[in-house]
């Protein structure tokens, strides 16, 4: 029976991933996220989710509200890749493993031009019936221009939590194809960008 589950799960992967047209754009990615060609042609990622803030960029403010709303965390990324069957005794052998990944400062340069920072963003979608945790990390430049504030994401990367049987790749880019669900990772940032213009608009 183990046998059997083992089995039932990596031919639904290879399935589900061999059915994935690459080349389709999830059509609800709105037109403030930037997009990319990859190493295949008609393939494309997300390079970059832009924002304007009607108000006066503040160094102050902006570093201010960076370290308050914006989480760098360290975190744990797990599979079971190692784990096989018994060929004498039939049985499910589990074997996890996991990579810790260090946090890191989330405020890296603030002046009168730019506050520039880093964090993650964490969430989960359904796939089937099992839920998938997906965490993105990004790079944040808050800068002024023509007498806003700018917000700009890049070097935007996701990674699922835990892969299962098959082996965690760790972060790798964020496609824009609809199975790699980019509108969790546009959704997710809309939220922290939110928040971040809350906190731009109040009083130092």
């Amino acid at each position: 029976m183990k046998r059997s589950l083992l089995t039932l799960t990596v031919s639904l992967a290879l399935i589900s991933c061999a059915s994935v047209d690459y080349t389709k754009i999830d059509n609800r990615i709105p037109a403030n996220v930037i997009l990319t060609q990859g190493d295949h042609k008609n393939i494309k990622y997300i390079d970059s989710i832009n924002y304007r803030h009607n108000i006066e960029y503040s160094p102050s403010l902006s570093a201010k509200c960076l370290i308050l709303h914006v989480d760098n965390h360290g975190i744990t990324l797990k599979d079971s890749s190692n784990t096989f069957v018994g060929p004498y005794t039939g049985r499910l052998y589990s074997i996890d493993s996991s990579t810790d990944i260090q946090g890191d400062s989330v405020l890296l340069f603030n002046d009168e031009h730019a506050t520039i920072g880093q964090g993650l963003v964490k969430g989960s979608f359904v796939f089937g019936i099992a839920t998938i945790e997906k965490i993105y990390r990004f790079k944040l430049i808050l800068e002024p221009i023509d007498g806003q504030t700018v917000l700009s994401y890049s070097n935007i990367q996701a990674a699922q939590v835990d892969t299962g049987y098959s082996p965690n790749s760790g972060f790798v880019k964020v496609g824009a194809w609809p199975e790699a669900q980019p509108m969790l990772l546009v959704n997710l940032i809309n939220a922290k960008t939110e928040a971040l213009k809350k906190c731009l608009s109040s009083s130092e």
